[in-house]
């Protein structure tokens, strides 16, 4: 849709003049988050997200989107309690217990707290078995 921070800032704009209340700005933010996000400015999407979940903090799409910058940020294990949240609030979104594993897997060494890692790659695993479980008792 658009191609460069240019046309989303002049689109937002645009968007934002039509819009009078603060609260309609707010749930507007979201969209407006995933354009950002889309020509890769991760932080102005950020800050469009965190808006977003100033008025609807109960997302899982929101949620999973700020997970998804924050991991562009470089921001791995804010990402991971994004992600993990997203999950919580909606666990149908089975490809995101495997993306929290991917991510304790690339966190340095030297920037893990032992126990908590054991801890959320044990919970990790677990989850994973359950949604493996699940799909192959459809079948």
């Amino acid at each position: 849709m658009f191609k460069t921070k240019r046309d989303v800032d002049r689109h937002v704009e645009q968007l934002e003049a039509k819009i009078h209340s603060e609260s309609e700005r707010n749930l507007k933010a979201l969209t407006v988050a995933k354009l950002y996000y889309d020509v890769r400015e991760f932080e102005t999407s950020k800050r469009y997200v965190l808006r977003f979940l100033e008025v609807r903090e109960n997302s899982p799409s929101a949620h999973k989107l700020l997970g998804k910058i924050l991991e562009e940020l470089k921001m791995r294990e804010n990402a991971i309690a994004a992600y993990k949240k997203a999950y919580e609030l909606d666990n149908s979104q089975k490809d995101l217990v495997p993306k929290v594993c991917e991510l304790l897997f690339a966190t340095p060494q030297e920037n893990l707290d032992k126990s908590k890692a054991r801890y959320e790659l044990k919970s990790c695993l677990c989850a994973m078995c359950r949604v493996l479980l699940k799909s192959k008792c459809r079948r």
